[in-house]
């Protein structure tokens, strides 16, 4: 009894309300630390490090044969910038990448990715859309196993006084799935990235806005939809769920990407998010973001404009605020509602 005195301690509640339910330690509703979770459901804390239930990833993972145990590799994980596209350790990412994106519309060639990542310093684009960089993450275990990696892109907007991400490609190989890659990944994004803008010459706390794509269940056929979640080995709705536990919200505006390359087809399928707790996001910061990373990283210096991105430019300026929406409760529901149709995996 001794040891649950101890715990109702720390948590502050009486010992004899605390039930231990297949490795986890149950708090009633009223304990202290309920603050933070749905206060309807009494918190579970695993009394094992191993027994750490799974709340959802927001990256896409690799399908291999075996993984290893929960422990949490996001505290111990190695990320360092990769930008040199010659070398063994880009290509490497390159191939756990190609093995986890599978649309077609959403998946970009090797020498795409390097003629992206040649642009960096290109004193033409930077005069006329101001510093920018792209840049790529690696992300290794301990001994050295290749864990995931993530693609993003940093803007300066001297126009509006701030700069902006845009966050790409981020992925974790299922052997070390549940780890806590993802977000060891997002946070050193930003982190990067403020740095980045640092050495522009803007202080450290200059605005940082963040955005994502995100694939949109609504959007997706039934084969899509299967293929995703077949690949990254998660349902699409919970990726959804992880994002929005992350801070980002979907913007409520129509979002095209354009074709990764002159052969490709555009994507219609995905939701633009951003980082923000604000219910309306400003249109000017989001039409001078995308002009950047279109023209930049999707069209690669295109020096003629695409009609249609102008069109879907032109919506946007003109709404002048641009709605924040989603919610857990509606892509839970929209979980529920794919499952039921048969189109994913119950979660």
């Amino acid at each position: 009894m001794n040891k649950y005195y101890a715990l109702a301690q720390a948590f502050k509640t009486d010992p004899f309300a605390i039930l231990t339910q297949g490795g986890y330690l149950c708090l009633p509703i009223s304990s202290h630390a309920m603050t933070t979770r749905d206060t309807r459901t009494p918190r579970r804390l695993p009394l094992f490090p191993n027994t750490e239930p799974s709340y959802g990833r927001n990256d896409r993972i690799a399908k291999q044969p075996t993984k290893t145990s929960a422990m949490d590799l996001g505290q111990t994980i190695k990320i360092q910038s990769v930008q040199d596209t010659d070398t063994e350790e880009f290509r490497q990412i390159y191939d756990l990448y190609r093995r986890i994106f599978t649309l077609e519309e959403e998946t970009e060639s090797f020498d795409g990715l390097c003629a992206s990542m040649a642009l960096n310093g290109n004193p033409d684009l930077t005069r006329k859309y101001g510093p920018f960089q792209e840049i790529w993450l690696s992300a290794r275990t301990p001994e050295g196993r290749l864990a995931g990696g993530a693609d993003f892109n940093v803007f300066i907007l001297p126009e509006q006084a701030c700069a902006t991400v845009h966050i790409t490609y981020i992925f974790s190989d299922a052997l070390c799935r549940n780890a806590g890659i993802g977000s060891a990944l997002l946070q050193h994004i930003e982190s990067e990235a403020r740095r980045w803008v640092a050495s522009q010459g803007f202080p450290m706390n200059y605005p940082l806005h963040v955005f994502c794509e995100q694939n949109a269940p609504e959007r997706m056929s039934p084969e899509e939809y299967r293929r995703d979640a077949e690949a990254a080995g998660l349902d699409p709705c919970q990726r959804l769920i992880w994002w929005h536990k992350k801070g980002f919200r979907r913007l409520d505006t129509e979002y095209i990407q354009p074709p990764l390359s002159p052969q490709g087809i555009a994507c219609t399928n995905l939701s633009l998010n951003v980082k923000t707790r604000k219910r309306f996001f400003p249109a000017s910061i989001v039409s001078g973001h995308l002009r950047r990373f279109f023209y930049i990283a999707v069209f690669k210096a295109r020096t003629s404009h695409d009609a249609q991105t102008e069109e879907i430019l032109r919506k946007i300026e003109a709404t002048g605020s641009i709605p924040v929406t989603g919610s857990l409760k509606e892509y839970r529901e929209l979980g529920k509602r794919f499952s039921l149709q048969g189109r994913c995996r119950a979660s």
